[in-house]
């Protein structure tokens, strides 16, 4: 990221629409025009825990989660209706993600051809990388249109 850690960004509770158990992010950790690091957990009380592990591919929801938050904070307004439209790539180093803190982090590459936004991500884990991945979102109303604080 362009900026040291930045103690005062929004909580994730402020910027995406979903509630726990569903919202994965615990924390904005660093912020800037081109992307965002945020922490969150995996834990038993996510809705995704079947015995005893969560699978490798709820990856693919922190990283959405973690690009819906960076979008509400590009956002002058109201923060944009988000919609995962296409998965470039995605690699689960692991058919479980471990329990425990894990970070998301997310490159804004630009827009593609047909209109949506494409993002480079990779998910963390406190040794080892989780996952990486390129994900393109519908984002409405357009990322030009939101403006930028």
């Amino acid at each position: 990221m362009d900026s040291p850690l930045t103690p005062d960004l929004p909580t994730p509770t402020a910027v995406l629409p979903h509630a726990a158990p569903l919202r994965l992010l615990d924390r904005l950790l660093d912020l800037d025009s081109h992307g965002l690091r945020a922490s969150g957990r995996v834990d038993p009380r996510q809705p995704f825990w079947r015995d005893g592990r969560v699978g490798g591919w709820i990856g693919v929801e922190y990283m959405t989660q973690a690009i819906a938050a960076w979008l509400a904070c590009q956002a002058k307004a109201e923060p944009p209706q988000v919609a995962l439209r296409r998965i470039e790539h995605y690699q689960s180093l692991s058919a479980a993600l471990p329990p425990g803190p894990l970070e998301v982090v997310i490159r804004h590459l630009g827009r593609d051809a047909e209109g949506r936004e494409r993002f480079a991500c990779r998910l963390q884990g406190v040794l080892t990388p989780l996952a990486e991945a390129e994900l393109a979102v519908a984002v409405e109303p357009p990322l030009e249109a939101i403006g930028s604080k």
